[in-house]
């Protein structure tokens, strides 16, 4: 079997669109994530500081806001990269407030069934 390349795509989203991203990635083949509940921290303002990014965390003011938000991790291999992607793309087009990284996993293990690399996912 050649090696594989997988990916860890992880975003935030706020709370009343988890829902959303879930049916969106149901219709791209993408049946299994992580959803947490998280507190995002950043500066008082608005606008994508407030939801997360490292924009302006050192603002002199010091003060800090939280927002609630969902933090939503999936793992794909490339064949899924795009279509994940262009799922949070598409909600951020949309109005919606997403925010995603995404990076490269050495290996993925499922515990429960054995399963290790690409077959994990």
């Amino acid at each position: 079997m050649r090696n594989r390349v997988i990916y860890w795509v992880v975003a935030t989203v706020p709370v009343d669109v988890l829902d959303l991203v879930r049916e969106r990635f149901e219709t791209v083949g993408i049946v299994r994530f992580t959803a947490a509940e998280v507190e995002v921290l950043g500066p008082e303002s608005t606008g994508t500081a407030s939801q997360g990014t490292a924009v302006g965390l050192g603002a002199e003011s010091g003060s800090m806001d939280s927002v609630h938000c969902m933090r939503v991790e999936v793992a794909v291999n490339e064949e899924f990269l795009t279509p994940t992607i262009t799922v949070l793309e598409d909600l951020t087009s949309e109005g919606k407030r997403i925010d995603f990284h995404v990076g490269e996993l050495k290996d993925a293990r499922r515990i429960r069934t054995g399963e290790s690399g690409p077959e994990a996912i």
